[in-house]
């Protein structure tokens, strides 16, 4: 059974963290060249984006679906069940990778593509949105 309490804390906690990011988006040239600027913007992508695959693996757990082999593999298998829409799922599934690239490349990480990904925040709330749809619909 889907702890919605559950679920619907990590959701929040999601939307929370996805709107921290739009309003750092808009940040000027100054306050981007700023280390600690761009280290919380990595640390709240891999927030949300950990939100959304413990959501997944809540979901593919409880439901039976699972276990996913990968993170990316949770929004495969929400796909395969009608949660999210398959475009969403492999949106979703190249977030999990920027996230992985985040955790264990970051040495290496390019600046440009951290700001970047700032334009890609509506998958995120795409997938909030998919998520409680499918919890008043179940």
């Amino acid at each position: 059974m889907v702890d919605e309490a559950r679920v619907q804390r990590l959701l929040r906690h999601l939307v929370d963290t996805v709107q921290y990011l739009e309003s750092e988006a808009a940040s000027p040239a100054e306050i981007r060249r700023q280390r600690r600027w761009l280290d919380s913007v990595k640390y709240n992508f891999i927030a949300a984006i950990e939100c959304a695959v413990d959501i997944g693996q809540h979901i593919c757990a409880v439901c039976g679906w699972g276990p996913p082999n990968s993170n990316a593999e949770v929004f495969a298998l929400l796909a395969d069940h009608q949660v999210v829409p398959t475009s969403l799922a492999e949106d979703l599934r190249r977030a999990s990778g920027f996230r992985n690239v985040l955790v264990h490349d970051y040495v290496d990480i390019r600046d440009d593509l951290v700001i970047a990904n700032l334009d890609r925040l509506g998958d995120l709330r795409s997938f909030a949105v998919a998520i409680s749809t499918w919890l008043v619909q179940r």
